[in-house]
């Protein structure tokens, strides 16, 4: 495994509020075709705002800036990307409910340490 170590940078990690009963109670297509929606709008944004996206299992959503790219102001553009994010949440609607689904977030800024680990499908 390489592994590196970045001294600055900020992290985001998203999921879905309930995404298990969601899960439960529609279809897979269901699923895929929230999710798909969902992560077309991050995307959009992270691309906007030049960050890195790292991954993505499930519900959950990962991105960090300043990595691999070092920024000085990564922190405001994971942040801007967070307040976009709560905003393009807003226009996903669950498919039991056929409301708004809720999204958490979840910040880090400072140092960390990252590498590729495995061949196959590596993280």
């Amino acid at each position: 495994m390489l592994s590196e170590e970045f001294i600055d940078c900020t992290l985001l990690f998203t999921d879905i509020v309930t995404f298990t009963n969601i899960c439960a109670l529609c279809t897979p297509y269901d699923v895929v075709t929230l999710l798909n929606d969902l992560y077309l709008r991050f995307d959009r944004l992270v691309g906007l705002h030049d960050a890195y996206k790292v991954e993505t299992i499930g519900d959950a959503y990962m991105i960090v800036g300043g990595v691999p790219n070092h920024c000085e102001n990564h922190a405001e553009r994971v942040l801007n990307i967070s307040i976009g994010m709560l905003m393009e949440s807003k226009l996903v609607l669950s498919p039991i409910t056929h409301k708004p689904i809720k999204i958490r977030l979840g910040v880090h800024s400072g140092p960390v340490v990252a590498g590729v680990v495995g061949i196959r499908m590596p993280r």
